[in-house]
């Protein structure tokens, strides 16, 4: 648990760093603090996440900073080749940071989900753009499950094949491939609500709340916060589905 420690703290350092932003700002209102971490990130551009600490950080941090991104349906500053590639130039991209690359195509499809054409023919071709691109995002999606996720998604699948325990054996890693697998069921939830598959959808949030009791341990403390927060974010606004994108 050292790492997300160490992440928390990060934060706190990025958030004192904003002269403009006062501290008792950033306790009462969390979304502030979610927007001015977007515009440091955004400011400094993706050389400054090249390596190093800064890199670490934006790694974890634009996960979390996708949250209010999907739940507005506005599309990721972050959904952009030179963002998705700059700050990996030097260093290796991980499972989590390939499979949050995909992640990032989610706002960008909720927000044209809900675009208004001006007529019915720029509806036709706005509605064939969506069904094309939703179509490469669950390609993605699959071959990330059957490569680099394959052994995040197989241990997450046979974790909630079973009861829940707080055995203390339990390691980090764990812990992370838990999370991995819970990110992905996520991904795919969301995907499948924009392609109008609920059937496809209710089965991946399903696996989301049999994983969740996982990390309510009494040793998470408020990261249990952090790692389920994401399931949480489907807002109750209302949209019309991309029918017939399957």
């Amino acid at each position: 648990m050292e790492a997300f420690h160490m992440y928390s703290k990060a934060l706190q350092i990025l958030a004192r760093s904003l002269p403009h932003i006062k501290q008792e700002q950033t306790t009462e209102e969390p979304r502030l603090m979610t927007s001015a971490l977007l515009a440091a990130f955004e400011v400094l551009g993706p050389e400054s996440y090249k390596e190093g600490i800064a890199h670490q950080l934006f790694a974890d941090g634009r996960l979390h900073l996708i949250y209010p991104e999907i739940h507005n349906r506005k599309r990721s500053a972050f959904d952009t080749p030179g963002w998705k590639s700059i700050p990996w130039s030097t260093v290796p991209k991980t499972p989590k940071d390939e499979l949050v690359d995909i992640l990032l195509e989610i706002p960008g499809l909720l927000e044209d989900l809900e675009r208004e054409a001006a007529d019915a023919t720029q509806q036709e071709s706005l509605h064939k753009q969506l069904q094309e691109r939703c179509r490469i995002c669950r390609e993605d999606l699959r071959n990330w499950c059957n490569s680099l996720g394959d052994a995040s998604v197989s241990f997450a699948e046979e974790l909630i094949s079973i009861p829940a325990t707080q055995d203390s054996s339990l390691s980090p890693e764990d812990f992370a491939m838990a999370h991995l697998g819970m990110i992905y069921w996520a991904t795919c939830s969301l995907l499948y609500q924009i392609m109008a598959d609920d059937t496809t959808a209710w089965l991946y949030c399903r696996k989301v709340l049999l994983m969740v009791p996982f990390f309510q341990r009494p040793d998470m403390g408020a990261i249990f916060i952090n790692f389920v927060g994401f399931p949480d974010i489907y807002g109750p606004k209302s949209r019309q589905p991309a029918t017939g994108i399957l």
